[in-house]
């Protein structure tokens, strides 16, 4: 997505939310802000050694990473769909995975604008090669810090109301040979 001034937060309250449905690979970079060392946040899926771990990433402004990632304690079925949701909240981050709070860290600073690059969903927007490879749906971001009873709510949702028949999303992935999905 272009960069747009919408999506610089001036303030530590932050949500990223996304529906993912990963098929495998490692440092699968689902949501990302910026190119390499000039980054905001990010949300990540990870699979090496079978942690099939998510992960999320907020950047302060002096350009010091603070981490939430998988240690493979939450376990999270591939070829599924997770609704999985970063927070930053002050100087708290929060991780939550199909509703539910898996982890929490200290955020120390203020969170690093990035004013020039643009968000990238579904690639690390650095290099090369760091694609998802999974299904993705109704990704958000939020200028503001959700609580625990919002999100719990937005995953009971029903979601957007959309048929995937004949739609982009559903043609390519089946082009792609994702399992159970047909234009």
């Amino acid at each position: 997505m272009p960069r747009a001034p919408s999506l610089q937060f001036d303030k530590n309250a932050v949500t990223m939310a996304v529906w993912v449905k990963a098929l495998g690979g490692e440092d699968d970079w689902i949501l990302y802000d910026g190119e390499g060392g000039r980054s905001g946040y990010a949300l990540v899926h990870d699979d090496r050694a079978g942690r099939d771990s998510f992960g999320i990433s907020f950047w302060n402004e002096t350009g010091t990473r603070h981490n939430i990632l998988g240690d493979g304690s939450h376990r999270h079925p591939m070829k599924e769909w997770h609704y999985v949701v970063g927070v930053l909240d002050g100087n708290k981050m929060r991780k939550y995975v199909d509703g539910k709070l898996e982890n929490e860290a200290d955020f120390v600073g203020k969170i690093r604008k990035n004013s020039v690059h643009p968000v990238h969903i579904a690639r690390y927007g650095f290099a090369g090669g760091y694609f998802v490879n999974g299904v993705l749906d109704e990704v958000t971001l939020n200028a503001k810090a959700l609580s625990d009873n919002e999100i719990a709510k937005n995953f009971k949702a029903k979601g957007l109301e959309v048929g995937p028949k004949g739609k982009l999303p559903t043609v390519w992935a089946q082009i792609k040979g994702i399992n159970g999905l047909t234009p």
